[in-house]
């Protein structure tokens, strides 16, 4: 995917990325089995990248809709995490 063909050009693996990204927003601590209860703010995130994905003719999302969302959301974080590494 683009998101990892970034991250591999900047030399950051994905666990390094997950590490920093969950220390900047944390994880979740619950377990569902049957169905996934989203935050306000995650589910605005996921509407938006679905709208990025529809745009250009995708069945589905990608890893860049979601990143595209995200840091259009708050491009503050985008800088955060880069600092980071």
């Amino acid at each position: 995917s683009v998101a990892s063909e970034v991250l591999s050009d900047l030399e950051i693996t994905m666990r390094d990325a997950r590490f920093v990204v969950e220390s900047l927003v944390g994880y979740g601590n619950e377990y569902f089995d049957k169905e996934i209860v989203f935050t306000k703010r995650a589910k605005r995130v996921l509407e938006k990248a679905w709208l990025k994905a529809k745009k250009a003719n995708k069945q589905k999302i990608e890893a860049v809709d979601l990143l595209l969302a995200y840091f259009s959301k708050r491009p503050d974080m985008g800088s955060n995490i880069s600092k980071k590494f």
